[in-house]
């Protein structure tokens, strides 16, 4: 078998080479539409947990369909405290701006927007959904909705369903016990059914 020429024994390679590089730069197109992210105004980012977003300014480009590691979001470099741990962490410092607060934004673009937001003071702690539009935002799940039981208090951990603007917790719906079920007005029961059906209204014990 005769020997092939030298040009073109470079010509064959030279084609394996450039169709090797090409599958491997393809395959980095590939990686990097589906792990980068831009900030709007700069350069592209890694979206990894180490990525720190400076501002309000948008996220542009793909998210990673399936992300793999602890994160914590924030804009003052506010972490966790308190043993908590969660995959996901929202931080801002409150305290010195009671405009910010940890929270998440929805917007279904045409039809609604809404905010479930860490409320800004501790009396008492709690979530609370906000909307800016002034059309209420309400909270529907597919579940139950469940409250500690205990009895009605001003300060300290609230239990049961309280209505807010009073100042205190002690106005709304309460229970002290299996089977229990009480009406509070502040702070004083005006109406109870026991384990056994009996109903009390007015002055109950």
């Amino acid at each position: 078998m005769k020997k092939l020429p030298v040009i073109v024994k470079c010509m064959c390679f030279g084609s394996l080479l450039a169709l090797l590089v090409g599958m491997r730069m393809n395959e980095v197109r590939a990686v990097s539409a589906a792990t980068t992210i831009e900030q709007k105004g700069t350069t592209p980012i890694s979206g990894s947990a180490s990525s720190t977003l400076a501002g309000t300014n948008a996220l542009l480009g793909t998210w990673p369909t399936s992300y793999f590691g602890k994160t914590t979001i924030s804009r003052d470099n506010i972490y966790e405290c308190c043993g908590n741990s969660a995959s996901l962490a929202l931080g801002e410092n409150t305290a010195a701006d009671r405009t910010r607060k940890a929270s998440i934004s929805f917007h279904n673009a045409g039809i609604a927007e809404g905010t479930l937001a860490l409320a800004a003071d501790n009396s008492p702690r709690r979530l609370e959904t906000l909307d800016n539009q002034n059309y209420g935002l309400s909270l529907e799940v597919a579940g139950v909705v469940m409250a500690r039981q205990g009895a009605p208090a001003c300060g300290g951990r609230p239990e049961g369903f309280s209505f807010t603007g009073d100042g205190c917790q002690d106005t709304g719906m309460f229970s002290l016990g299996d089977g229990d079920l009480r009406f509070y007005s502040n702070q004083v029961t005006r109406m109870y059914i026991d384990a056994g059906g009996n109903v009390c209204i007015g002055k109950c014990q």
